[in-house]
């Protein structure tokens, strides 16, 4: 190298080297700041981890909950499957025996019959019992009232309901009737 008029070699070769040397402070104080960025994302990121730990445990302790919850649906579920099936299990039974009940009340014959003398007019003196004839006859469902001779044939066992009213318009007339059943009298009003 060549150096100026007037200079030395040996000066030209300390300020080369001042120029290369790094400040050493100026270094520092960027080391310095940047741990103290450091230390400071470090706090922030240890306080998020607190947090998300925080959480996390109140996650569990809510998962643990439901999982009990879920446990005791569960339960309540068999428990209702059970019932279900028991009530379905009633029902068919039941369906089988109204079906049962309906075939069997559709085989029996239907009973009913409604009848009256007629509008006006005096039946008797009778001086011995006489069976009475109807002369109107509103229904005869299942034809077990028998007009021509007055009497009503029972077709099945079971309970029948008779019901008659009497009338008298002279005080001095004595009147009565007689339900019989098999010639034994039932009931007799006069």
């Amino acid at each position: 190298m060549l150096g100026a008029p007037g200079s030395s070699l040996s000066e030209d070769a300390s300020s080369d080297t001042k120029t290369e040397q790094p400040d050493i402070w100026s270094e520092l104080r960027d080391l310095r700041d940047m741990v103290v960025l450091q230390r400071a994302e470090l706090s922030r990121t240890l306080a998020e981890l607190r947090d998300t730990k925080n959480q996390m445990e109140g996650l569990k302790t809510e998962n643990s909950v439901m999982e009990s919850r879920l446990m005791s649906s569960e339960g309540q579920l068999e428990a209702m499957k059970t019932d279900n099936a028991a009530i379905v299990s009633r029902l068919t039974s039941a369906e089988s025996e109204v079906e049962r009940l309906q075939k069997e009340n559709a085989e029996r014959p239907k009973v009913a019959f409604s009848t009256s003398f007629g509008k006006t007019g005096q039946h008797g003196p009778f001086h011995t019992a006489t069976t009475v004839i109807f002369q109107n006859i509103f229904s005869n469902t299942g034809n077990h009232y028998y007009q021509a001779t007055g009497v009503f044939t029972a077709p099945v066992r079971g309970a029948y309901y008779f019901g008659f009213t009497i009338g008298a318009y002279l005080h001095s007339t004595v009147m009565g009737l007689t339900l019989f059943k098999n010639e034994q009298q039932i009931i007799h009003t006069g």
